[in-house]
């Protein structure tokens, strides 16, 4: 993954790289599990932008995350349990 952008999807980075980072990854996250793994981590930020953005990187890819996403249905942040759920609603 480039090493970069993980490293604005982080919390405490300036919301629009953020969200901007997350859109970014989206594109690698077919091909690196990796990425994935940011932008499931992203989905659980309390920051809105960036959970939106993390859930439109997502969409496309959701079917090989069905698992992963399936698990964060259970979580207990009833937040995290609906953006997960939305995911996996439209895809």
């Amino acid at each position: 993954m480039v090493p970069r952008l993980y490293a604005h999807t982080l919390p405490g980075a300036p919301v629009a790289k953020r969200v901007a980072a997350i859109e970014c990854l989206g594109r690698y996250a077919k091909m690196r599990p990796d990425a994935a793994a940011a932008l499931l981590r992203a989905m659980r930020s309390r920051d809105g932008d960036a959970a939106r953005a993390a859930m439109r990187a997502l969409l496309p890819i959701a079917g090989d995350l069905r698992q992963p996403l399936e698990r964060v249905l259970f979580d207990r942040d009833p937040a995290l349990r609906k953006n997960a759920a939305f995911v996996l609603e439209n895809f």
